[in-house]
């Protein structure tokens, strides 16, 4: 069997080997199924090679048009993709996101060519920007239709984003997460952390709004005017470094709050095992990778109420409180550190046989075949 994955960008890093590198990680498993797996992709950091190989994993890079659309939607516009589409000679393609130029070029070559097309979707909402939400409603109105008739079935990350194809017109959706890497984030040989006075806290992601860190900064500051010892590390840079500080020193959450600008991609596993807990209330949130590196690590994770959380977190891995306000941040927080601790080996455990790149690819390998039965 033959899949032809065309993604507009590789997520999320420049780095090929990177362990985030979603489509790679699961182009890895589908090949060890005896699957043959292209990647297609936009040639945003290779600027010399048309065609990569990685651990197997072919990937070809096409040069892409950075005009309106790369602006507004976030997506480029991959030149030559027909063409590619034609040379290749797959029995299933798989594009991403509703709303993508590449998956429009995808669904008029599927529709003239009766070729089968999988449509795996992150997003769960239309944008909160007016103008984007009119672009996305033209869009909707003038190749909406198309779209969904051609899409055989839709693999999305959470069922938020499930609800949300369905009502756009989608028949056929299942959820499948994104998988973790538990060959790199796992707690082998590692010192795991054993919860004393002093709580160990972390927190990871770029310093951007969206990820509310201000919020929490100041929700630990009621947490340590109730008598509650902890120290945070936050690991990300951003723009809003330098707001982020200025709330840390304005809150005397000097000794507590640690921020940490990058830490090597093989030094993370041991952030993850040496925290208590690791924390994100962002307001928008699509997935949250942080969470599956985390648990594989059998550190339990809380957060807020959005798709990725609501999916994943359950009574076994941690907890999901309000975060509308500091207030809410720090009563759920006090909360749960009242708690008894949570299994940390039965964390892992259970993060690994449900969301390794292994089991993932598993569940791919099951509707794909099924798709090339019907």
């Amino acid at each position: 069997m033959k899949i032809l994955i065309v993604s507009p960008y590789i997520s999320t890093s420049k780095s090929l080997e990177y362990y985030q590198s979603q489509q790679i990680n699961l182009a890895k498993e589908l090949l060890a199924l005896n699957l043959e797996v292209t990647i297609v992709t936009a040639n945003r950091f290779n600027s010399t090679k048309k065609t990569v190989f990685t651990e197997g994993v072919r990937i070809d890079y096409l040069k892409t048009s950075k005009w309106f659309p790369e602006k507004e939607f976030n997506q480029p516009l991959l030149m030559g993709l027909w063409g590619t589409l034609k040379s290749k000679n797959f029995d299933i393609v798989q594009t991403s996101e509703f709303h993508a130029l590449s998956t429009l070029i995808v669904s008029f070559f599927c529709f003239i060519f009766n070729k089968k097309m999988i449509l795996y979707q992150g997003m769960y909402k239309d944008s909160d920007k007016s103008f984007k939400r009119i672009l996305f409603s033209i869009w909707d109105f003038l190749f909406g239709k198309l779209i969904c008739k051609v899409t055989n079935l839709a693999i999305c990350k959470t069922s938020a984003a499930a609800s949300y194809l369905k009502h756009k017109g989608i028949k056929q959706t299942k959820v499948i997460p994104v998988g973790v890497n538990t060959s790199f984030f796992n707690s082998d040989g590692l010192d795991k952390n054993k919860r004393n006075s002093k709580l160990k806290l972390l927190m990871i992601g770029s310093l951007i709004k969206r990820k509310n860190y201000n919020t929490t900064i100041k929700a630990l500051k009621i947490v340590k005017q109730k008598g509650y010892n902890f120290e945070l590390s936050i690991i990300g840079k951003g723009k809003l470094e330098a707001s982020i500080n200025d709330t840390i020193k304005c809150y005397n959450l000097e000794n507590e709050i640690n921020l940490i600008p990058e830490v090597p991609n093989t030094e993370m596993k041991h952030y993850y095992a040496n925290s208590d807990f690791t924390m994100m209330f962002s307001y928008d949130e699509i997935f949250g990778m942080t969470i599956l590196e985390a648990m594989a690590c059998g550190c339990p994770f809380i957060s807020n109420f959005e798709p990725g959380p609501n999916d994943i977190i359950n009574p076994i891995n941690g907890y999901k409180i309000r975060s509308d306000s500091e207030y809410q941040i720090a009563e759920g927080l006090i909360s749960i550190f009242n708690k008894e601790e949570l299994d940390r080996q039965l964390i892992e455990q259970t993060t690994n046989k449900n969301y390794s790149w292994y089991s993932i690819a598993q569940s791919y390998h099951k509707l794909y075949n099924k798709l090339i039965q019907t």
